[in-house]
């Protein structure tokens, strides 16, 4: 059996035997194509000279078909079958394809897409994007196929410098774009979930004046999105949208982070705390989203009073709801740093360039950001590799039998690893 390498290799020199005559002059090359949150999809160009556009066909089910005991010419076969039906342009898709190079005539068609930056490095390497606090917000032109069939096309500098226009402009009319598209705030409830499952219409609350009780002693959970439920998370960039929700909750609210298609709205009570929260995303993410449409860990709050959202840890902070932190609960590198504010008479302590080895200090800067602690992190400072105030000890438990507790446990890792030494 092949390897994936030498799999797609076979296919890419042996497709033009299964393809029409009129392809025999077709240039068929092998890409790799970065997807949401850094997935590489290996796909197959078959492009005619003279074409500008011509669509990427996946070839990772290819493999999978393969490697389920079809033959390496039946793939070949099945892969030419679906670009005649499929990846051959019609007139009108190459019509569209052209317009996207006339900014006037797409911009109704362009959408936000929200994702986790930490997440998305390659993703983000020439496309055109803007942070958002713990997210970074892309850009997308949608296009029309066949059968109903709805195929996109991302926003790069390049394309960017081509329409002439600058970042803040794509960003107003994508939000422009967007809310036509329709906002839709329903509560997940039994009922809902019955009147989705069957196809019913469900209650759009953000439809009409209605203020829902939060007080009367029941869990509520919202799903925010569009009239669609496509690439709906791009809603909590809208201002008048988040407004609207907390009037409808009568309250402040976390937004969770369910998918790239909708966020889990969330009111505020005293009964909960953002580590539950966290965790709760985390193990959903791990265990029921597809990585393709996950969308991040980070949980948010938003405040109707300041209208702005923020990473929720650090508003629990702020706001004194936030229990201590345990040092046992995080790294001995944040361990280290948080000793040396403790310590530390002066308003900040800095860690020279290269103090960190580069993976080390990446994975520092993850942990500060689910822990809440950014606001106390310089991570651009020049010549650093992090700049810290000193205040982020006071978010700590630094009371004498903790600090014990750390230091007798980090003792026992130290004569593990003599011992370990002492063995080889």
């Amino acid at each position: 059996m092949l390897d994936r390498y030498d799999f797609f290799e076979y296919v890419k020199n042996n497709i033009r035997d299964y393809l029409p005559p009129s392809y025999e002059d077709a240039e068929i090359t092998i890409t790799q194509i970065p997807k949401h949150n850094d997935a590489i999809q290996t796909s197959l160009t078959i492009k005619m000279p003279g074409e500008r556009f011509t669509p990427n066909i996946s070839m990772e089910p290819l493999y999978g078909m393969y490697r389920d005991g079809y033959s390496m010419d039946r793939c070949t076969g099945f892969l030419a079958d679906a670009f005649i039906e499929h990846g051959i342009l019609s007139r009108e898709q190459r019509r569209s394809m052209e317009s996207i190079f006339d900014y006037e005539s797409v911009k109704g068609n362009l959408q936000v897409l929200l994702c986790d930056p930490e997440d998305n490095r390659r993703v983000l390497q020439g496309t055109v994007y803007n942070r958002f606090g713990d997210y970074a917000a892309t850009y997308c032109i949608t296009i029309p196929g066949q059968d109903g069939e709805i195929s996109s096309i991302r926003v790069t500098e390049d394309l960017l410098y081509y329409w002439q226009i600058d970042k803040e402009t794509l960003h107003r009319d994508a939000l422009e774009a967007d809310r036509k598209r329709g906002p839709f705030l329903l509560e997940v409830n039994e009922s809902n979930l019955f009147l989705a499952s069957n196809g019913f219409e469900m209650e759009n609350l953000l439809k009409g004046d209605r203020k829902l009780d939060m007080n009367d002693g029941m869990p509520h959970t919202f799903a925010l999105t569009t009239e669609d439920k496509i690439n709906g998370a791009g809603m909590i960039l809208q201002e008048d949208v988040m407004k609207k929700t907390a009037e409808v909750l009568g309250r402040d609210y976390f937004v969770l982070p369910s998918s790239i298609h909708e966020t889990i709205i969330v009111p505020v009570t005293g009964n909960i705390s953002v580590r539950d929260l966290t965790g709760m995303v985390q193990q959903m993410n791990e265990t029921e989203i597809d990585p393709s449409i996950r969308l991040s860990d980070k949980v948010l709050h938003y405040d109707p009073e300041g209208a702005y959202l923020e990473n929720a840890a650090t508003w629990e902070m702020r706001a004194g709801r936030a229990p201590k932190k345990e040092l046992s609960d995080v790294s001995r590198n944040m361990q280290d740093i948080v000793r040396m504010c403790a310590g530390s008479k002066g308003a900040y302590i800095a860690l020279e360039k290269y103090s960190m080895p580069l993976g080390r200090l990446k994975a520092f800067q993850i942990e500060s950001s689910l822990h809440g602690l950014m606001q106390y992190m310089d991570f651009e400072k020049e010549g650093y590799d992090v700049v810290c105030d000193t205040r982020l000890a006071e978010c700590f438990d630094l009371s004498p039998e903790k600090l014990k507790g750390t230091e007798q446990e980090q003792r026992k890792q130290q004569l593990k690893q003599e011992e370990k030494r002492i063995v080889l």
